[in-house]
């Protein structure tokens, strides 16, 4: 199994030797070279043998009519991932939404709907900063067995927009199709088959099979450990994050700006980005001829998957800190306690070295890995499948 790349654990410094390739600085429309590592989705990207300081990043990927509105789509990822990667999931706040007022008639509409299939639909805060709304979406059936995959308590919808009703209804859609995908790409394979045209998932994982084993090891392990769980003891590992309620948030109280188009919400997101000294930068993989934009945005400074692959500097440190969370210390390197990997002007505004605690993270997220990482669609039950035959 492919190792998991950490920047902690990252033998990459200043003398390494790195890939690069042009980025667009949205600003002036300038050519910025970028390190591949970064810029890349998948490894077919890297050249034979190259090795990448961390595993590749994934968020900022945006596509719509145009480059303008990829853009948006593709910054409002970032702004969500960078907003709530230390607030939800095994770090979960808590801090359900008050939607008694204010919801427009479609997202009331989706709501009721779901209360009627007997699922309840927990709408969570997580930040407000830059001013768009962040929320999120969660979730369980009220009767347990009417789960239709026990990894469908796992659904989440994630949004970040200007525009309060347009974050909390996509967050809404999201947790709903989060279930469908979830129960189709990791639940049993005969549902999956049950659904499908005669053939395809066999086809699909006999497709896959030669890149499977490139997966990261944990995620697989996690997943098959959760699919083979009843829908109880998955709702008992959520029961104290995922599902908690510590406080609450109006609706009415989070920011909200009209937004229309994808081009307005582009506009709006590279504004406020840059009015606090952000470099918004994007790949453009836009197909020659025009017709449809595709990219990948970069903003140096904002962070993500913090606590699956470790990737912390100098903005979640300060997070941490600004909480008092533990997972920040300073004092003594150690085995568990790992130096965050800042610059010479960072470590002078921190006053010192921040160390972030690697084997606390291991503690708090636990059991709930696979709400961090998927393996492929269908990798999990079909190994789970073999493995019973083979019993």
């Amino acid at each position: 199994m492919q190792r998991q790349r950490c920047i902690i654990d990252s033998p990459v410094n200043r003398d390494t030797v790195l890939e690069w390739t042009g980025t667009v600085r949205a600003r002036t429309g300038e050519t910025v070279l970028m390190p591949l590592d970064l810029a890349a989705t998948d490894y077919f990207e890297l050249s034979p043998g190259y090795q990448p300081f961390t595993n590749l990043i994934t968020n900022g990927l945006g596509a719509g009519p145009d480059v303008a509105f990829a853009l948006g789509h593709g910054l409002l990822e970032l702004l969500q991932r960078d907003g709530n990667g230390l607030l939800f999931r095994a770090l979960d706040q808590g801090v359900m939404l008050d939607t008694s007022e204010g919801l427009g008639p479609e997202t009331r509409a989706m709501l009721d709907r779901l209360e009627a299939l007997g699922i309840r639909a927990m709408p969570k805060f997580a930040t407000d900063q830059f001013g768009f709304t962040n929320v999120y979406c969660v979730g369980y059936d009220l009767d347990a067995s009417r789960t239709p995959a026990p990894i469908a308590l796992s659904a989440c919808g994630e949004a970040c927009d200007p525009d309060r009703e347009r974050a909390l209804r996509k967050a809404i859609l999201e947790f709903q199709a989060a279930r469908v995908r979830k129960t189709f790409g990791h639940g049993p394979l005969a549902l999956a088959r049950s659904i499908t045209p005669p053939g395809y998932v066999d086809a699909f994982i006999e497709k896959a099979l030669p890149s499977l084993d490139l997966e990261e090891g944990r995620a697989l392990s996690a997943m098959l450990d959760w699919i083979d769980k009843p829908a109880e003891t998955l709702r008992d590992y959520l029961a104290g994050t995922v599902y908690s309620e510590r406080g609450t948030k109006r609706f009415t109280d989070l920011p909200t700006q009209a937004a229309p188009t994808g081009q307005d919400r582009a506009r709006i997101a590279r504004e406020r980005l840059e009015a606090e000294g952000f470099d918004v930068l994007y790949v453009d993989a836009s197909p020659p001829g025009g017709g449809v934009g595709i990219v990948k945005a970069i903003v140096p400074g904002l962070e993500v998957e913090t606590m699956s692959y470790y990737r912390i500097g100098e903005r979640n440190t300060r997070k941490l800190i600004e909480r008092d969370h533990p997972l920040i210390r300073f004092g003594e390197e150690s085995e568990t306690l790992r130096p965050v990997r800042l610059t010479p002007e960072a470590l002078e505004r921190f006053g010192g070295q921040p160390l972030f605690d690697v084997a606390l993270a291991e503690r708090i997220v636990g059991p709930l890995y696979p709400l961090y990482r998927e393996p492929e669609s269908h990798h999990a039950p079909f190994r789970l499948e073999r493995r019973g035959r083979a019993a």
